[in-house]
């Protein structure tokens, strides 16, 4: 069973390691490289915005989530599964319930990926369609379909 929690302020440096898992492979993929203070400092505005709600399945945290609800759309901001629990459909699933969410309420769903995120697939895979590219990220949304 996957819960949405409240994120644990003391918990910092574990939500750091698991940004730095998710993120280091596809950084050092598409720009050739890391950059640890400059990505802290990338993970210390996420963190600081309150948009992240832990991820926990059966008691266990194994992610992050930060979503959006504004007026006009709603926007996945982040999600980050711990690369040990990948592969077993917990994104999915949350982006599954975010969509439904979106469905409910007759509004499209948006969401950034950089262009050599393996997520790419994923996205696609659930309806994601690209509406935009920079040198970086592609811009992808979840457009509602009239009378579902």
């Amino acid at each position: 069973m996957i819960r949405l929690h409240p994120i644990d302020p003391s918990q910092k440096p574990a939500y750091w390691q698991l940004y730095k898992r998710c993120y280091e492979p596809t950084i050092r993929a598409q720009f050739g490289g890391w950059d640890d203070a400059g990505h802290y400092k990338r993970f210390l505005k996420t963190w600081q915005n309150g948009h992240l709600r832990s991820v926990q399945v059966d008691g266990q945290w194994v992610g992050c989530l930060g979503f959006l609800h504004y007026p006009d759309r709603h926007e996945l901001l982040e999600i980050q599964i711990d690369p040990d629990y990948q592969n077993r459909g917990i994104a999915s699933q949350l982006i599954q319930w975010l969509i439904e969410q979106a469905q409910q309420q007759g509004k499209p769903l948006y969401l950034n990926v950089f262009l050599a995120s393996a997520a790419l697939r994923l996205y696609q895979r659930l309806g994601f369609k690209i509406v935009g590219s920079t040198r970086f990220q592609h811009r992808m949304v979840y457009r509602v379909e009239p009378g579902t």
